[in-house]
């Protein structure tokens, strides 16, 4: 199974809509409850069915046995999951022995049925994970004791995670793009900046990520021989194309450049110094000032992936 299909093949339309019954209403819709499922339908492995509930409460008869996020990752882990549920997972939350009930005796009903077949089920759970990290913004974390540049570093290795964890979609290409567009529209005005999603090839027309007066700008965290190949039909056209990226690809870019006889006409812009500069300037070089920008910063950026992405999984959660 593939982490872009919806359900496991050996999981019966009856199972399913079982299962879907039971996570209707987000009973099971955070980290707690999900490690719940998930350890459940592990330690249900080599018991003797029907299962009784009472096996799987802890000495105490207070928790889940064994609920702990740490378990849960480790299941998640088997699937090529690598976001984490946390450390203490469903073991402490409040309805967390009730929730365990409900699966133990879907697991019975589905075995009375004759269709249980806990690899589906479990596959069926570690999907509900991956919807989970999937449809969380990507947590920003803007520590005032670090500079800017390590912060926005920390939030492309945050997109970066998340890009691992969607099969191969391509996140950290897009936060970029997006931040960019964000700067520009902070700096411009709103209104000022055309926006596009990230995955709209360039339209007739259009030469790149954002066309502002004779520049075109192209955002990019792996610039390919494809796009200096749109650079220089930006300067047929008398635009100045400009490449926005990080410092290891910009190299290879400007390579690619000079290997097509373009190197001295093409700006190469280094993206974290882009955005930090712009967002100081704007802040007056004053710290408060530059992390008010920051924060309008994200505002904006959010506003940009509503508006223009048809997945929530790239807005940015800013936190201190």
């Amino acid at each position: 199974m593939t982490g872009d299909e919806l359900t496991p093949p050996a999981l019966s339309a009856e199972a399913l809509a079982d299962l879907e019954a039971l996570v209707d209403g987000g009973r099971f819709a955070t980290t707690g409850p999900l490690a719940i499922a998930l350890v459940v339908v592990d330690r249900a492995r080599g018991r003797d069915m029907p299962l009784d509930a009472f096996d799987f409460r802890a000495a105490n008869s207070a928790q889940v046995a064994g609920a702990g996020g740490v378990a849960a990752n480790r299941i998640l882990r088997r699937h090529g999951v690598t976001n984490s549920l946390g450390s203490e997972g469903g073991r402490t939350s409040r309805g967390s022995i009730d929730r365990m009930e409900e699966l133990v005796a879907l697991l019975n009903r589905r075995h009375a049925a004759g269709d249980l077949d806990l690899d589906a089920v479990e596959a069926f759970w570690v999907q509900k994970a991956r919807d989970y990290f999937n449809t969380t913004p990507i947590a920003f974390r803007a520590d005032p004791a670090l500079s800017l540049r390590m912060a926005l570093r920390e939030l492309l290795a945050q997109a970066e995670l998340r890009q691992k964890s969607m099969g191969g979609v391509m996140i950290v290409g897009a936060v970029m793009q997006h931040i960019v567009g964000a700067v520009l529209e902070l700096s411009l005005g709103q209104g000022g900046v055309t926006h596009h999603g990230s995955n709209q090839n360039d339209a007739k027309g259009r030469g790149g990520d954002f066309e502002l007066e004779d520049a075109v700008l192209h955002v990019t965290n792996a610039p390919t021989a494809q796009l200096i190949g749109k650079c220089r039909a930006n300067l047929d056209a008398g635009g100045r194309p400009v490449i926005i990226t990080n410092p290891k690809p910009l190299i290879a870019a400007e390579v690619l450049a000079d290997a097509e006889g373009l190197g001295g006409r093409i700006e190469f812009v280094d993206f974290e110094q882009f955005v930090c500069v712009q967002l100081y300037s704007l802040g007056g070089f004053k710290a408060l000032d530059v992390r008010s920008q920051l924060t309008r910063l994200i505002e904006i950026y959010n506003a940009i992936i509503d508006q223009v992405e048809p997945s929530p999984s790239l807005r940015v959660a800013l936190g201190g």
